[in-house]
């Protein structure tokens, strides 16, 4: 498809089922629509489309990687993010394949100097998942912004290291309030036992805003997990807030349907 006078949501459309279809071929194809298009709004739904794929080929990557440095922000922030993604896809088969891109995004993060820039990485690194990562984070963590220290908690969600199952729950007591839900967010991806550990403590808080997200927690918790339903009830007639009672009120009218 080289004429790009076609729809942007049919060429959208174009590169989500190849995506979704995932096979050498289909692939092969995204590299050479990404390759030959000029406008923007199409590469960066058709580098989006690519965290779909769970077998992404090295040239695949490799149009992901030259994407970050695209000159348009819409489209190189997309690829960094998806390249993390992409390095959790392919962790488990190609773990080298996973390093080297943790390496370019390392790279990336030394490169970052504005707030925004610290941000997205900070993003993409807690796409990733990668061990490696987990020095990054915590240095980040000292930052005097509470954004920044809430973004990386957050990039804390998929680290396979029992320290940052530490940190996060250190972080449920030591923060401000907006911090602290970033630490409940992320802990909903840990292990069952720590999530439930943490959501014991964040049910409790002062703060609306976590518990509010520890709520949003328990929530995706009650078709899977009885016990949540006894909390969620329990939020429903006592959290001193209305907000909280109404929202869990409405997650338990949804759970009969």
């Amino acid at each position: 498809m080289k004429n790009e006078s076609y729809p942007i949501r049919l060429r959208g459309s174009l590169a989500d089922a190849l995506a979704a279809a995932g096979t050498p071929a289909c692939q092969g194809a995204l590299y050479h629509l990404l390759k030959g298009s000029l406008d923007s709004k199409f590469r960066e739904v058709a580098v989006g489309a690519l965290a779909a794929l769970e077998k992404p080929t090295p040239e695949i990557e490799d149009v992901l990687k030259q994407q970050t440095a695209a000159s348009e922000k819409n489209v190189s922030s997309t690829a960094l993010l998806t390249l993390g993604i992409m390095a959790s896809k392919v962790s488990a088969r190609t773990p080298n394949r996973a390093e080297d891109i943790g390496a370019f995004l390392d790279k990336a993060g030394r490169q970052a100097q504005s707030m925004e820039s610290r941000l997205l990485h900070l993003e993409a690194i807690g796409n990733a998942g990668l061990s490696r990562a987990l020095p990054q984070i915590e240095e980040s963590l000292g930052d005097p912004d509470p954004l920044v220290r809430g973004t990386a908690l957050h990039a804390l969600r998929f680290i396979p290291e029992a320290r940052a199952d530490e940190i996060l729950l250190k972080r449920l007591s030591s923060d401000p309030a907006s911090v602290r839900a970033q630490s409940v967010s992320a802990l909903r991806h840990r292990s069952p036992e720590i999530a439930t550990q943490s959501l014991a403590i964040a049910r409790g808080d002062s703060s609306l805003e976590v518990r509010m997200e520890a709520l949003r927690s328990y929530g995706l918790r009650l078709r899977s997990d009885p016990s949540a339903r006894n909390v969620v009830q329990e939020f429903s007639l006592r959290d001193p807030d209305s907000n909280v009672r109404q929202q869990a009120s409405k997650l338990l009218e949804q759970l009969k349907k």
